[in-house]
């Protein structure tokens, strides 16, 4: 594995260590759209649908992952680097997106096969749909080449968010992480 890879690899094996821990739970109350607070190992907040059985999904479907930089991240990255050629373009903000979509679900669909789960391609009664979503990305190095030989070293790769909808195959929203 890449050391690209590696950093999202941990996110996805943390964020998927819940397995069966996301199931429906007893809870005080219950959020706006139906669905209650569950302590689940791991994850900042998992959310699940009241009387939602998410351990009898034993496939799962996974929807190619939507991205969204934060707000100014092009332009705080270009206001920080002097050297012209380290400027970022539309074009190479644009290859930055697809290459991390590209990896993104490329690690998670082997963190969720080395899970134990089957990956399909259509839904069905046993298919949990999983739908990711990074947003608020930041990446502090971009990795974007220059003529000039240089170096970066940074302390923190970035941060971002990572959502999960889950869903069955009707569409029902079962749960969020």
């Amino acid at each position: 594995m890449t050391k690209r890879k590696l950093p999202l690899a941990l996110l996805l094996a943390a964020t998927l260590s819940c397995g069966a821990a996301v199931q429906a739970q007893q809870l005080d109350y219950v959020d706006r759209q139906g669905m209650q607070s569950v302590d689940a190992a791991d994850l900042d907040e998992a959310w699940v649908r009241p009387g939602a059985d998410l351990s009898v999904f034993h496939k799962v479907r996974l929807e190619p992952a939507t991205l969204a930089f934060k707000s100014n991240w092009r332009r705080k990255i270009n206001l920080s680097n002097q050297s012209l050629s380290r400027k970022l373009t539309d074009a190479q903000v644009e290859q930055i997106k697809s290459r991390t979509l590209e990896d993104f679900d490329a690690v998670f669909a082997e963190q969720l096969r080395a899970a134990g789960y089957q990956l399909v391609a259509n839904d069905g009664p046993d298919v949990l749909v999983l739908q990711p979503a990074i947003s608020e990305l930041y990446l502090n190095d971009p990795g974007i080449e220059s003529n000039a030989r240089s170096d970066v070293f940074v302390k923190r790769a970035g941060q971002g968010t990572l959502t999960v909808l889950a869903r069955d195959a009707n569409g029902q929203l079962l749960g969020a992480a």
